[in-house]
């Protein structure tokens, strides 16, 4: 007879505290095994989610990461010591990596997961920018012939697109297929919409990124907020402003927010939750904030400014805030096994319609197509929206997140990048703009995560391109 031993009875049979080696392959083993039963265990057992509602929500997270990007492998440990290792975890069906961590702290254990360096990616083979084009294709191509790439894909050099390919569905009822200029919800992408638009009244010298929310907003409901924060707080996620998403929000009819006014209603009376400038804490509210200021400045409502000052002047014609109620041609559906008031769906997705919002915000939520946000992006790179000095200022990352104003950030081996990413059940995004090598990727995906892995998967193979090449 064979015998699986808790981690509990680990520690009693050795009486010795287990090295994070093994509770890393242990973790690994849990979540490869894809039991929700068999992972919760393992959480529980650790002992460092507190509540069964912690428990429960890491679990389903697990659950699903295993279910859309496969067996995960443990590739290298990049660093160790008694108390802590930090590996090299490879993805397998998405073909790509993520950095595992583990700690013991005074209370002990702590598990992570970051995205993995560029640096840290195993070598591409024979890769180099004169295949480059041809191997980040074939990447691409083989992820979503698996089933976990539904969306749409660009890769551009100097504004040149090398190539733009859809794949999947955007509506699985009516087998309507993903194209390049298909609409895809942009959830967080927008921030940079948002901040762009603040830019551009900085330039103009109607407000600086210094200036507090009461000098814009003297009617502001919130004191604290009025008197303490900046636009320079709201922008780099440094405000203490609460956040949208709410237990009102949860609770709402979706159609009941399609104003920044609306949207405001939710949290600008709630104190905020630390002193302003004191930490990182990322808040859609904020950006709505923001949305205000926008409006105040231009007289305008948010969404007609974005129009007249944005998408209008760079023929973005497929971007803007589309409405859930309202018909709007080549619109991709979003797609989830998440559910917000239950376990994890199984069998087919389900569409979010009744999950995600009824009309964009200036925290996110608008649509646009892969080729429109080349446009965007070769727009910010040539100056076309706002001076490349403010571009500069608003891309200096800080923080272990790297974030700057409005903008994430990154340091490459050979390079700088700038963009946003954006995720939601049914929703995944990513733009990624190289400073020096002038490569710009772009993905977008109508399910959970699927964006996200691969644009990881494209910049680690045009930073190891351009390293070769140096």
């Amino acid at each position: 007879m064979t015998h699986t031993l808790t981690l509990t009875a680990m520690l009693l049979a050795a009486q010795t505290a287990p090295q994070p080696t093994e509770v890393l392959d242990r973790w690994l083993a849990a979540v490869n095994s894809g039991d929700a039963k068999r992972i919760s265990s393992f959480h529980k057992e650790l002992g460092w989610l507190k509540t069964d509602a912690e428990i429960a929500d890491v679990t389903d997270e697990e659950v699903a990461a295993k279910q859309r990007a496969g067996r995960l492998k443990l590739v290298k440990t990049l660093a160790q010591t008694d108390a802590r290792v930090e590996a090299l975890v490879s993805l397998e069906d998405v073909e790509a990596y993520v950095t595992m961590l583990v700690s013991k702290t005074d209370t002990g254990w702590r598990l992570g997961t970051r995205r993995a360096r560029a640096v840290d990616y195993p070598p591409f083979e024979g890769l180099t920018e004169a295949n480059l084009v041809e191997t980040a294709r074939a990447h691409v191509r083989r992820v979503a012939e698996r089933g976990k790439f539904n969306g749409a894909v660009a890769l551009v050099k100097d504004g040149k697109v090398l190539f733009s390919d859809a794949y999947g569905l955007a509506h699985r009822g009516f087998k309507v297929a993903n194209r390049p200029d298909t609409k895809f919800n942009l959830a967080s992408m927008g921030k940079m919409f948002t901040a762009v638009a603040i830019a551009q009244f900085v330039e103009a010298g109607r407000l600086t990124f210094d200036t507090k929310v009461g000098e814009v907003l003297p009617d502001f409901p919130n004191e604290a907020v009025r008197e303490k924060v900046t636009v320079r707080h709201l922008l780099g996620h440094r405000s203490g402003v609460g956040d949208i998403f709410n237990e009102e929000y949860q609770r709402s009819p979706k159609d009941a927010f399609k104003t920044v006014a609306s949207w405001l209603a939710l949290f600008q009376e709630r104190p905020l939750a630390f002193e302003p400038g004191s930490r990182f804490a990322y808040s859609n509210g904020g950006y709505c904030v923001l949305g205000a200021i926008i409006e105040k400045l231009s007289g305008q409502e948010y969404w007609a400014y974005l129009q007249a000052s944005l998408f209008d002047p760079l023929q973005m014609g497929d971007t803007g805030a589309f409405e859930a109620d309202s018909d709007t041609p080549n619109l991709a559906f979003g797609y989830t096994h998440v559910s917000f008031d239950g376990p994890r769906l199984t069998g087919e997705p389900k569409n979010n319609l009744f999950m995600h919002t009824a009309k964009g915000s200036p925290a996110g939520g608008s649509y646009s197509s892969v080729l429109d946000l080349v446009k965007f992006a070769e727009a910010l790179r040539s100056g076309r929206l706002i001076k490349p000095s403010t571009l500069d200022e608003m891309t200096q990352a800080s923080g272990t997140l790297a974030y700057g104003l409005g903008f994430q950030a990154d340091t490459w081996p050979h390079d700088r990048s700038f963009g946003h990413g954006g995720g939601f059940p049914g929703i995944s995004g990513e733009l990624v703009c190289f400073r020096e090598s002038g490569y710009t990727i772009v993905a977008l995906a109508n399910y959970d995560l699927e964006a996200d892995y691969v644009a990881r998967g494209l910049s680690a193979m045009v930073a190891q391109a351009v390293a070769k090449g140096r």
